[in-house]
């Protein structure tokens, strides 16, 4: 099993030591040092497993690898090989195939070089605030050493309006996060000298490649992939009433089969989630656990605001209620993450430059991007940070600049699906992740390099409403395909009949939840904020004296807030009072 460590931090022309750490454990640690620069490591806790780490000492380079790399069509024994290439840049840093990033100091020149991974999935902070500079894997020990820590308003006018930090923004303007399939270099006094992107989308559908082949070959894949990330150390699988989860069971070979452990969580003990991921777990003969989401989060808020660094809503990473338990039984977590997104359609399928302008393209992403519930943000909290723009110009013209790097992608289905990979998947998905590092370490499947390529030939037209994935399961899992789909309530041979003959069952079992005043929770806030403890818990979170977070908005403006929430919660007031509450855990961590 690979070697873990908590977190590094490189602290550039710095005469402060770093006091501020993701746990209460170890301080840090100085593992190397010359007169510019200082490498610190935290080692991982019981409250935080952090990351696989490699490091390989070379005469003319020391480097270090966060995280798993998955070669392919190589020996695994050529690791050390292969990042040594990447240092002396005759290897590609597409090798990088794995939730991971690269760091190397060169030593005849004194630079320290980062290569991240395609989509940006392990973070890393860079900050200068004009005489220090400092990298590092949690922002706000980043921020300590080399952070002037001025509000970035354009940054919280994105997190507020989109539920995560656009571009490359953090919370202060001059703290950065790195960007994807990037590689940067810094000086030894920690000056950025250049930043460059080492691979780009590139969309050249396979017309000539029949549907059931196109099936085939995906599935191949898949199962190659399946088997490396479940070749070593214990590995856990989330499973959802969802297509990815039970694509992922599917693919197991009989030998993980028999060693993963399957696990699922709800909202209640009767959850039609974890029956359906039961029955998937049952299917396949997999050791299985069902978990109730409990009313955790007041007594883990600190934990959960080390975790996510108040980079997206703490109620959004359920998974804090069970990594404990998991980390017990796993070193590993196999996510389904990005299937749903790379396996369907945009909406854009008919939509070519003769019926949809720039202009138009840009306005729905905005719409698919902007959260019901950011109105009383703005009007409360943006208004006063932002007077000389509104949000909206604000938010069109961050997200104007990352569209214009993808207008090299003509299909603009796909294009769609690439700014969401670039932006949410990147800020939010990626954050979430850490919420998993208390107990294991996420592989992520559906990100492997070898399906970001196969995707990137599929003509769009071919994944409308899933439907590669769907004959996928049918052909190949059968027994899989045969159990509900808990979006459709009906399995893969009769989902497309939703509409239809499956209505009156649908409206009898509607009818029978309200006759019997079944209550049906949906989303993590109803459980963390709709009974005494967690109303107590917003009230001191949001309205207590001395709160930072009356610096940005008025107590009484909050409290009439939580007043009309208790009345009426809804989906929009939900996510309002979720972003109060992160915003506020985090500023009080900053003390």
């Amino acid at each position: 099993m690979n070697n873990f460590i908590g977190d590094i931090l490189i602290a550039f022309n710095s005469l402060c030591n770093p006091s501020i750490g993701r746990t209460n454990g170890p301080p840090w640690h100085l593992e190397s040092s010359l007169s510019e620069w200082e490498l610190y490591s935290q080692p991982p806790s019981p409250t935080w497993k952090g990351f696989p780490y490699k490091r390989i000492q070379h005469p003319e380079y020391e480097i270090t690898l966060l995280g798993e790399v998955f070669l392919v069509d190589q020996p695994k024994d050529k690791l050390d090989e292969t990042f040594l290439g990447i240092a002396r840049r005759s290897e590609s840093a597409n090798l990088l195939n794995g939730h991971c990033l690269l760091l190397v100091w060169n030593k005849l020149t004194n630079h320290w070089h980062v290569w991240t991974n395609r989509l940006g999935t392990l973070h890393l902070y860079y900050a200068f605030d004009g005489s220090k500079a400092a990298l590092g894997t949690f922002f706000p020990s980043v921020a300590q050493v080399a952070s002037a820590k001025q509000c970035d308003a354009d940054g919280l006018t994105g997190f507020f309006n989109f539920g995560f930090f656009p571009q490359d923004r953090t919370h202060y303007k001059d703290v950065k996060v790195l960007r994807p399939a990037s590689e940067y270099e810094f000086n030894s006094r920690g000056l950025l000298v250049s930043h460059k992107r080492y691979w780009d989308w590139n969309f050249k559908p396979d017309y000539g490649r029949t549907f059931n082949t196109t099936v085939s070959e995906l599935n191949s894949i898949f199962r190659e992939v399946i088997s490396d990330q479940t070749d070593s150390g214990r590995v856990a699988i989330p499973i959802s009433g969802g297509l990815d989860s039970r694509t992922i069971v599917g693919a197991l070979n009989d030998e993980a089969s028999q060693s993963v452990y399957a696990y699922s969580y709800g909202y209640t003990d009767s959850s039609v989630e974890v029956s359906i991921a039961r029955k998937i777990a049952l299917s396949s003969n997999l050791n299985f656990r069902a978990f109730t989401i409990q009313p955790y989060l007041f007594d883990e808020i600190q934990h959960v605001t080390s975790c996510l660094e108040g980079f997206n809503d703490m109620t959004q990473c359920r998974q804090a209620d069970v990594m404990d338990q998991i980390g017990h039984k796993a070193d590993y977590v196999l996510g389904g993450h990005l299937g749903d997104l790379i396996l369907d359609d945009a909406g854009l399928l008919e939509m070519t430059p003769n019926n949809l302008s720039e202009s138009d393209f840009l306005s729905l992403a905005l719409k698919k991007t902007i959260k019901k519930g950011a109105d009383w943000l703005n009007e409360k909290i943006l208004a006063n940070l932002i007077s000389e723009q509104a949000p909206d110009t604000i938010l069109g013209n961050m997200t104007r600049d990352e569209i214009e790097s993808l207008k090299t992608i003509a299909d603009y289905d796909f294009r769609m699906k690439v700014f969401k990979m670039e932006q949410y998947c990147f800020r939010f998905t990626a954050t979430g992740f850490r919420m998993y590092q208390p107990g294991a370490f996420p592989r992520l499947p559906f990100y492997d390099n070898r399906i970001i390529d196969f995707i990137s030939t599929i003509p769009s037209s071919q994944t409308k409403n899933r439907k590669i994935q769907i004959e996928l399961l049918k052909r190949y899992y059968p027994d899989l395909a045969k159990i509900k789909w808990q979006k459709y309530d009906a399995n893969l041979y009769q989902y497309q009949h939703f509409d239809t003959w499956l209505l009156p069952g649908r409206f009898l079992k509607k009818a029978t939840r309200k006759i019997l005043k079944q209550e049906v929770i949906q989303r993590n806030w109803e459980v963390q904020f709709l009974n005494p403890t967690g109303k107590q818990g917003l009230y001191q979170w949001l309205l207590s004296d001395g709160l930072r977070l009356h610096d940005f908005v008025e107590a009484s403006h909050l409290e009439k807030l939580l007043a009309s929430f208790y009345q009426n919660p809804t989906a929009a007031s939900g996510y309002t009072v979720s972003m109060l509450l992160t915003l506020s855990a985090w500023l009080e961590r900053q003390r």
